[in-house]
């Protein structure tokens, strides 16, 4: 009897003892999900912070063009180009065929949309790489923190295990973030400067078409745009200010 007594307190004490434990694990759980949710954050800015969206308007019997550059990005300069078809003809845009005419009146082609968006992503990449970076070692020591923290429920020594994991995986986190944010800078250009680029159209009676073209970064005059005339196959020259 004096036996079984004596091990009642003893078991109530371990009870007692994995109750505490349980609270630093739920913790630690509660920052590795954190830590995962987080993982999604921390993506470059947009190339084209505003993009236009103010199109030029049919006139009757005539072509009006119309172009706005943007901010330059990188190497490069965003055109804002809009054409709209007044007359009755149809006419053919080929954004290949949109020029940005020099002080000195040569003719320089536009820059293919997806080699723009390597350059513009190559001038977002360390803000991409500062960014998601530091999203990454923010979250690799909670990560790091999290698992400190089961390693020190398990040993008690929560405190010290966690600050532990909280350095190395900050380390770890930031190491490895730097491609990713490389790699989202460039996916994020890449898909900006895709979805807002001028394509080829053919533009009706009073239908208009507008989109981004890309030239080198320079200064320039004017934009050169060539349709092509749908009635008999020639080729027609407009203008518009830079």
């Amino acid at each position: 009897m004096e036996c079984l007594g004596s091990k009642r307190p003893n078991i109530r004490l371990e009870s007692r003892r994995c109750s505490n434990r349980s609270i630093p694990i739920v913790v630690a759980f509660a920052l590795l999900a954190l830590a995962i949710v987080g993982c999604g954050i921390g993506v470059a800015p947009a190339p084209i912070s505003h993009p236009q969206y103010a199109v030029a308007t049919p006139v009757q019997n005539e072509i009006t063009v119309t172009a706005k550059p943007g901010a330059p990005i990188g190497g490069l300069i965003p055109v804002f180009v809009s054409v709209a078809n007044g007359d009755e003809v149809a006419r053919q845009l080929v954004p290949q065929q949109v020029y940005a005419i020099t002080l000195n009146g040569d003719r320089v082609a536009p820059i293919p949309p997806g080699e723009a968006a390597r350059m513009a992503g190559g001038a977002n990449e360390l803000t991409g790489i500062l960014e998601s970076g530091a999203i990454g070692a923010g979250t690799g020591g909670v990560l790091g923190a999290g698992l400190g923290a089961v390693a020190g429920a398990a040993t008690g020594g929560v405190a010290s295990a966690t600050a532990l994991g909280g350095a190395i995986g900050a380390g770890f986190g930031a190491f490895e973030s730097a491609p990713a944010g490389q790699t989202a800078a460039q996916r994020q250009a890449s898909q900006q400067l895709d979805a807002l680029a001028l394509r080829p159209t053919r533009l009706g009676n009073n239908f208009t078409a507008s989109g981004y073209v890309f030239f080198p970064a320079g200064t320039y005059s004017f934009v050169q745009v060539l349709l092509v005339n749908d009635m008999n196959g020639s080729t027609e020259s407009y203008r518009a200010v830079w």
